[in-house]
């Protein structure tokens, strides 16, 4: 897929337990587009990233993923086209995996490596996905004993060991440090530059931590759309003041945003 949607909501609503997560959301994303959501706590940020990531089914509407209706299509089979990175992996991910065997494993869509057997194309691709991340020299490192930066890289390596259509990281940057936070930046800065970037959805709750390249915002609140549109008119110091509900400063240089609230 080189045109066209790559994600489309129509009308989705999610129910858990009886409490409503997601209320009519509708928005779609395109393959030559970047899209960051961000929203409040108990948005739905990560729900709704969740059923883009095929982990969740809606409860009611229309998700179309790469062009494939979820419910009608093979979703295992659609998975190995989309690359996650999130807490989720880290729930499963057993830390005395090795680096290299944390990322490989991606091709045949499981975690961990056991008694598959993997083709020199796989070898060259986990190579190559982990040099893009800087991560070359951590092959043989434990995936437990690395920085929780280090881990980030390297899950976004394995999202992308298939070469996915799409690329979905949740919340990428939480929980880093300064120095760690801006390498991570440099490094999805280094992708989407490539030339050989796939459409991308990211999460975050910070501005600050949107690499350059991102072109498409989605603002949740209490699990319905706020506002979408373009980075520039969506991430406003006006929509962004009435989503959070007091006066915020956006300020623009060298391509990054930086949000704080007016005295």
């Amino acid at each position: 897929m080189t045109t066209g949607s790559v994600l489309k909501f129509e009308n989705v609503d999610l129910i858990r337990d009886q409490n409503s997560i997601l209320k009519n959301i509708s928005f779609e994303t395109k393959f030559n587009q970047h899209l960051v959501i961000l929203g409040p706590n108990g948005a739905g940020k990560t729900s709704l990233i969740e059923i883009a990531s095929g982990f969740q089914f809606p409860s009611a509407g229309k998700v179309e993923i790469l062009g494939k209706v979820m419910g009608k299509t093979d979703l295992n089979q659609l998975k190995l086209s989309i690359g996650y990175a999130g807490s989720r992996l880290n729930l499963i991910m057993d830390p005395n995996e090795k680096v290299f065997d944390a990322v490989i494993s991606a091709a045949y869509g499981i975690v961990g490596r056991w008694r598959e057997v993997y083709s020199s194309f796989d070898i060259a691709r986990a190579a190559q996905v982990l040099e893009l991340m800087g991560m070359s020299g951590y092959r043989e490192r434990q995936y437990g004993n690395l920085s929780a930066g280090e881990r980030k890289k390297v899950d976004i390596a394995r999202a992308l060991m298939n070469d996915p259509e799409l690329l979905i990281l949740d919340e990428p940057a939480a929980s880093l440090d300064l120095p760690s936070r801006e390498d991570l930046l440099h490094q999805l800065d280094e992708l989407i530059n490539s030339g050989f970037s796939p459409a991308l959805v990211m999460v975050t709750h910070h501005i600050e931590e949107i690499p350059n390249g991102f072109n498409q915002a989605l603002l949740l609140n209490n699990g319905e759309v706020f506002a979408k549109g373009d980075i520039e008119s969506t991430l406003s110091e006006e929509s962004l003041s009435n989503l959070y509900g007091f006066n915020i400063r956006v300020v623009n240089t060298e391509g990054r945003r930086f949000a704080y609230r007016r005295a």
